[in-house]
């Protein structure tokens, strides 16, 4: 996918800004998209970990 690649740690700003947050309001406080935070909802795992069982 185009763009730059999410990283570990806006991953986990994601997750702990979503508790007390709209998903739009913490996807925008860890610098990503709206669309990227819903695929790190349906998730459970950690970017990285996720991208390693991918195939390149």
């Amino acid at each position: 996918m185009p763009g730059k690649k999410i990283t570990d740690h806006q991953v986990h700003k994601y997750k702990q800004h979503r508790n007390t947050l709209t998903q739009v309001a913490a996807a925008a406080r860890a610098g990503i998209s709206e669309r990227s935070a819903r695929r790190i909802d349906d998730t459970d795992a950690l970017h990285s970990a996720s991208a390693a069982s991918r195939p390149s």
